[in-house]
């Protein structure tokens, strides 16, 4: 990434949001257009949506660390230490729940925090980005009043609670042993990133990250085998200027 590029991200401000269209109805109406459906692959994209946001935020240089909780009342908290959003100007952090709109956050068009909120029965956010903390409260995708500022905090990210809307999925109940198995393929995929999912029912914490990333993940899979050496093996030849990366390992 070129300098002049990650100075115009990190210096991003209300006022360069673009706002394209209001999708709450649209999203309540047709789901499956953004999360494939409303059963229980469909629940489980809500949150994985979120973690792939974050890890394209960390990609870009900002935060390391994403934290997820499963609660006793069915729904999830989720996390991040990147830059939050801004919050001087016009009503951000509404547009950014409420509107499919291009943030200069992630490179790319986002709209899945809008996606999220529009699925849930209610969501509350909080944005902590140069020593300002605020929050936000939505039911069924609209926000009940305008962004609270709620003291100052030394961090930046934010933190999001949300239930899925149960008069839209057929279940809404997660799957702790789902969300795990996801959050450890992602922390193998994104070296040096730390994903942590913590049960409020039974009270278990998971820690996934990776230094080497890959290797790590099929060193995981065959943890229960009885491998013929130590190392994975990782040959790495390039084609047509794309660089492919083989691994085994040889196991009894």
């Amino acid at each position: 990434m070129h300098a002049d590029s990650r100075h115009r991200l990190d210096d991003y401000t209300a006022e360069e949001i673009q706002v394209f269209q209001p999708i709450t109805d649209h999203v309540r109406t047709h789901p499956g257009m953004y999360i494939g459906n409303t059963q229980e692959r469909g629940l489980h994209e809500l949150l994985f949506q979120l973690v792939r946001t974050s890890l394209a935020e960390t990609r870009a240089g900002f935060g390391c660390t994403i934290w997820v909780t499963m609660n006793r009342d069915g729904s999830l908290t989720f996390s991040d230490d990147g830059r939050g959003f801004a919050v001087s100007g016009p009503p951000h952090l509404e547009v950014a729940f409420t509107q499919l709109c291009q943030r200069r956050r992630w490179w790319i068009d986002q709209c899945w925090y809008a996606v999220v909120n529009a699925l849930s029965e209610w969501l509350w956010v909080e944005t902590r980005r140069e020593g300002e903390s605020y929050e936000l409260y939505f039911e069924q995708g609209v926000a009940t009043g305008a962004p609270h500022a709620i003291g100052s905090s030394p961090n930046s990210g934010i933190t999001l609670m949300f239930l899925p809307d149960p008069v839209l999925f057929g279940e809404t109940r997660f799957d702790p042993d789902t969300i795990r198995d996801r959050l450890r393929e992602y922390a193998c995929l994104n070296s040096g990133v730390r994903l942590s999912f913590r049960h409020s029912e039974t009270g278990v914490e998971d820690i996934f990250e990776f230094a080497d990333g890959i290797p790590s993940y099929v060193r995981w899979v065959n943890v229960k085998e009885h491998p013929w050496h130590p190392d994975v093996t990782s040959p790495t030849k390039v084609y047509s200027a794309v660089t492919c990366l083989t691994l085994w390992i040889y196991v009894i």
